[in-house]
C-alpha cells in the first residue's frame, strides 16, 4: 500500500504533467481531464473525481432531468447558467456534453461553414462554433485551475 508521501508525490507529478500538457497543447483536453481524475481519486477527492469523469464522458441525465448529485457537480464545474424565459421567469440550465462531444460540434460546424449556401446557415454554424469554443475554454480553465491548486497544495 503506497504511503501518503508516495501518493502526494504521484499527485504532484501528475499535476505538473497535466499543466505542461495543457500549456503546450501536448495532449487532448479529455486525456488531461482523466489525469486530473486520477489525481482526485488517489487524493481521496471523490466529488472532483466524478466531475472530471463527467467532463470526459458527459454529465448523466434522464428525460425527467438531472439528479441532485450530478446537478451539484455541474454547478461546481461551472456548467450551470441562468436564462430568462419568454414569460420573464429566470431558469437554470446546465451544459451536459462531454468535452469530446463539444470538440465534435466545432468540427462539424466548421465543415458546415464550408458548404453553407445561405447567410442564415453560416450565421448559425458560426454561432455554434463560438459558443461551443467558449465552453471548451471554460473547461480548459477549470481543469487548469484544479491542477494548479494541486501543485500549490503540495508546496
Amino acid at each position: 500500500m503506497p504511503s501518503k508521501l508516495d501518493i502526494s508525490k504521484e499527485a504532484l507529478i501528475l499535476a505538473e504533467q497535466g499543466l505542461r500538457e495543457l500549456e503546450l497543447s501536448e495532449a487532448s483536453l479529455s486525456s488531461i481531464a482523466l489525469k486530473a481524475s486520477r489525481i482526485a481519486r488517489i487524493s481521496g477527492d471523490h466529488e472532483m473525481q466524478n466531475i472530471m469523469l463527467y467532463e470526459v464522458g458527459g454529465y448523466p441525465s434522464e428525460p425527467s432531468g438531472v439528479d441532485k448529485e450530478v446537478w451539484n457537480a455541474a454547478e461546481r464545474a461551472g456548467r450551470v447558467y441562468r436564462k430568462k424565459e419568454e414569460d420573464g421567469e429566470e431558469k437554470s440550465y446546465a451544459k451536459l456534453e462531454s468535452i469530446e462531444s463539444m470538440e465534435s460540434i466545432i468540427l462539424a460546424n466548421k465543415e458546415l461553414l464550408k458548404c453553407a449556401q445561405y447567410p442564415v446557415e453560416r450565421t448559425k454554424a458560426s454561432n455554434a462554433i463560438t459558443s461551443t469554443a467558449k465552453m471548451i475554454g471554460k473547461r480548459r480553465s477549470f481543469i487548469y485551475q484544479y491542477l494548479r491548486r494541486q501543485i500549490k497544495g503540495q508546496a
